[in-house]
């Protein structure tokens, strides 16, 4: 005594082989989604730079309205920023002049 007829079989594993293939291509959807987002491209620098810089460029009117408008209270910050970093400020300053210097100096002497 059979409990399924032939017909009944053959539907039975077309709709098997049918849900297997859509099973396969979720599965490859999913993989090809998750391998797009593992290469998305890290933040370096030079993206950053580029982001901050457009950024910027976007916001120009922005910027220049909001320091109009808040002068007085930047130019407090910006002294007390300098009065408090003083000695740091001058030294960096000193090094990058001396970098630059020496930078040319050897720039000079490997032309000669």
């Amino acid at each position: 005594m059979a409990l399924f007829t032939k017909e009944e079989l053959a539907q039975m594993k077309r709709e098997d082989i049918e849900l297997e293939r859509q099973f396969k291509q979720e599965e490859k959807q999913r993989k090809s989604k998750s391998q797009k987002e593992s290469k998305r491209k890290p933040q370096t620098a030079e993206r950053i730079s580029a982001y901050q810089k457009a950024y910027r460029e976007n916001n120009r009117n922005y910027f220049k309205v909001y320091a109009e408008e808040n002068e007085d209270q930047l130019k407090k910050y910006h002294k007390s920023y300098y009065e408090k970093n003083k000695e740091r400020i001058k030294e960096a300053s000193l090094k990058s002049y001396y970098d630059k210097k020496a930078k040319k100096e050897t720039v000079v002497s490997d032309g000669i």
